[in-house]
């Protein structure tokens, strides 16, 4: 039976994984991701990892993806391109909140995929994500566990990875119409309306000082990360806040 559409859209989806530790876990990630559909494998590290480590579990099957992973040496410079990120935290806090359930994901992703490329990001084994970090993902997934949260990242992947896959299948059995979205504002074009805000927001509060500036800025960028901002929609934000930055020159 061939892949529908939905489907075919995990082949726009890609791990990112953040400072693993260990090059074992990357490739069973990398098998994990190859069963699941996705076939893109992004790594963001200062060192590239043992391959021949990597493929003592990745097997002969994930080597097109273990070959084809794409390296980056931060996360914002490895998201530049993708549309929609779900970032992953088993530790909450204030800046910590899920705000999706991975079981929710593909409802989320479905619409999304056909036209845009998403990113699913994973911390290093021993710290997870940064609070730095998170707020770069649109959305904020964690797994819910009856008590101890911890676990192997090769096993976390293997459960976000397969809620998307059901999900999506699921929903292309039941034939439910999605409308399918356009093209989305990239995580560079919503940095580019960021950077816009935090301008403005630097002159506005002024007189407030950093604290308020730096609340309003975290709301904003949540707010761009997930809203589905259109490229179009990104670049006319921008726009006005350039001009209001004029304005306030004057």
């Amino acid at each position: 039976m061939g892949m529908g559409l939905f489907l075919k859209g995990l082949q726009n989806s890609a791990v990112v994984l953040v400072r693993p530790k260990y090059p074992e876990n990357i490739g069973f990630v990398a098998r994990t991701a190859l069963n699941m559909g996705i076939s893109q494998l992004v790594l963001v590290c200062e060192e590239r990892p043992d391959l021949e480590r990597v493929m003592t579990t990745a097997t002969h099957n994930a080597s097109k993806i273990v070959e084809s992973i794409q390296y980056y040496t931060n996360l914002s410079e490895a998201l530049a391109e993708f549309h929609l990120v779900v970032g992953t935290t088993s530790r909450q806090g204030r800046q910590r909140q899920a705000t999706v359930l991975p079981g929710d994901l593909a409802g989320i992703l479905a619409p999304v995929l056909p036209e845009n490329r998403a990113a699913i990001v994973f911390g290093p084994e021993d710290r997870g994500l940064s609070n730095e970090e998170l707020q770069l993902c649109g959305f904020v997934s964690s797994i819910p566990t009856a008590d101890f949260t911890s676990l192997n990242l090769s096993h976390a992947v293997a459960v976000f990875c397969h809620e998307i896959f059901q999900g999506l299948m699921a929903l292309e059995n039941s034939a439910e119409q999605l409308p399918f979205s356009p093209r989305l504002a990239s995580v560079r074009e919503q940095e580019g309306a960021f950077e816009e805000f935090s301008t403005l927001f630097a002159k506005m509060d002024a007189k407030s000082g950093k604290e308020k500036e730096k609340k309003r800025l975290t709301k904003i960028r949540t707010l761009l990360g997930r809203r589905n901002l259109q490229a179009k929609e990104s670049r006319f934000v921008a726009e006005i806040c350039r001009e209001l930055n004029t304005l306030l020159d004057q």
